[in-house]
């Protein structure tokens, strides 16, 4: 298992710098070190990226998948603009005081060998674009590491982890408005999936009402691609897609159906177009778990590349981050033509959610053993039961539903399978508390976890009527607290609420569906 490190960049400026949360744990567990500390000012880095980003834009071939305005540029401009771009860029992440400790710390708990997962959380548009798969010390410290974006608000898709197995992966496939751009090459990739068990449905050039009649279908897909053409709102809030030459959406277009396919079990969609920040924020607020978006104008033949690279690579059965990794590592043969082309694919990630893998998504077909090993095959399923039934009899909780109501979460044994459905990071000065409100599909409960030094507070969950359950006083400084139980089948949130002061809240969520 590798490691999850997730930035916290909070309301900050270029000019006065940015504080800091950074988390590192074992990926897929809630085990996690939390430090803080604060990025340095940098002014001049936003002149630093305009200047990469128009000589990049003027660089890209206006028949290519976005239709840039050529203007007069050479390609050193655009290398030069790139070199200083990163140059920039790292030293600013090379920086000490408050930001070093930062450094010591991914140093002390990283190894050099291992997958790690690193997840850039900021609401700040400047701060998305940055080029982060550029800092060196991942670039060249782990090579293993990749790089994702997610907002600082996020929950569980429905409240809870989709588990869902079909027979084979399924692909809705939106081939919009392809003028000056080949679309047919991203065709062929997905026609080459259904070799590695995939069911892919087309539609080419669909109207609304056709789409909309897909998203809803009752089997729910696995994956949501587009190729064609796209385009972002300046400050990266709202992005289109183009379905047909007449016809542009946005995401919140798509709401309701999105929403319903993410509840039957979409997991990722892919943006192979362009300028697709805006996108991924739309995602983000229905809970997708994750999606890959290009960030600027990409050529069409650098976006057939990445997409067959991933794909082959995805489908294979290597990891989501790994599988991104490998292809965003082999779009460098294109640096030369085009600087900073490695940068733009990115995946933007829902926290909540642990990423799955190809093989996750469909059920495997049963393989014979040979005869000299069937004796060894008994031996083990035996020794598994025996174990199984042993483990489901310790691991068993004490209380469920209505019982669970004011009693420890942790004594009680429902946090052994409790998972994190909203989160908050809480500014109770002088400190950075982070709310959790935790849910146990077996006991059926909720209850409030906070993490962080900790002044004197209340924590309780409260319902949608105003309704109290469990508050729990707490009065000295630790680094981690739980809360009572409440119940689980109705819409609550997570509130910590210092002596003085207002309260903290996550969001409202109904646990149980």
């Amino acid at each position: 298992m590798g490691k999850l490190v997730v930035l916290h960049l909070l309301d900050g400026s270029f000019e006065q710098g940015f504080p800091v949360i950074l988390e590192i744990g074992e990926d897929g567990t809630n085990s996690k070190t939390r430090i803080l500390g604060n990025l340095p000012p940098a002014p001049n880095i936003p002149e630093s990226f305009r200047q990469w980003q128009q000589a990049f834009h003027n660089t890209v071939n206006p028949g290519s998948r976005c239709r840039i305005k050529s203007r007069k540029v050479t390609k050193s401009s655009c290398h030069d603009s790139s070199n200083e771009l990163a140059a920039q860029f790292n030293n600013w992440l090379n920086s000490g005081g408050e930001w070093q400790k930062i450094r010591d710390k991914l140093q002390q708990y990283l190894h050099k060998d291992e997958e790690i997962r690193v997840i850039i959380q900021t609401e700040d548009i400047r701060m998305r674009q940055l080029p982060w798969q550029a800092w060196d010390l991942f670039a060249e410290c782990y090579k293993q590491a990749e790089i994702a974006l997610s907002t600082p608000e996020y929950e569980s898709p429905n409240g809870q982890p989709y588990n869902k197995k079909r027979s084979k992966v399924r692909i809705l496939a939106i081939l919009g408005n392809s003028d000056n751009i080949n679309i047919e090459f991203d065709r062929q990739v997905l026609e080459n999936l259904r070799q590695r068990g995939a069911n892919i449905k087309f539609l080419k050039q669909p109207t609304r009402k056709q789409l909309f009649e897909q998203l809803w279908d009752e089997q729910g897909w696995h994956i949501f691609f587009f190729a064609g053409h796209s385009f972002s709102q300046s400050d990266g809030q709202i992005g289109w897609f183009e379905i047909n030459q007449e016809e542009s959406l946005a995401i919140n277009e798509l709401k309701n159906a999105l929403e319903t396919a993410i509840k039957r079990g979409l997991q990722l969609a892919i943006f192979n177009s362009c300028d697709g920040l805006g996108l991924a924020n739309q995602l983000a607020k229905l809970h997708l778990p994750q999606c890959i978006v290009m960030r600027e104008p990409v050529p069409d033949s650098v976006a057939q590349e990445f997409l067959q690279d991933f794909l082959s690579a995805f489908a294979n059965n290597k990891p989501f981050y790994a599988a991104v990794l490998e292809a965003r590592r082999k779009l460098e043969s294109w640096e030369k033509q085009y600087p900073g082309v490695s940068w733009l694919p990115i995946i933007c990630q829902n926290p909540a959610v642990v990423p799955t893998a190809w093989q996750d998504w469909c059920k495997q077909p049963f393989r014979y053993f040979y005869k000299p090993f069937s004796l060894l095959l008994i031996a083990a399923i035996l020794s598994l039961g025996i174990t199984l039934v042993k483990n489901t009899v310790i691991d068993r909780p004490l209380c469920s539903g209505y019982s669970c109501i004011g009693r420890d979460p942790v004594d009680n044994k429902c946090d052994k399978d409790g998972i994190t459905i909203t989160s908050r990071d809480c500014y109770l000065s002088p400190s950075v508390v982070k709310v959790e409100l935790r849910y146990s599909r077996r006991c059926n409960a909720t209850w409030v976890k906070t993490t962080g030094e900790l002044l004197p507070r209340t924590d309780y969950l409260e319902d949608r009527q105003g309704k109290k359950y469990p508050e729990s006083l707490f009065l000295n400084r630790r680094e981690e607290y739980y809360g009572d139980m409440g119940p689980g089948n109705i819409e609550i949130r997570a509130c910590t609420q210092p002596q003085r002061g207002q309260p903290e809240c996550t969001n409202f969520v109904k646990p149980y569906l």
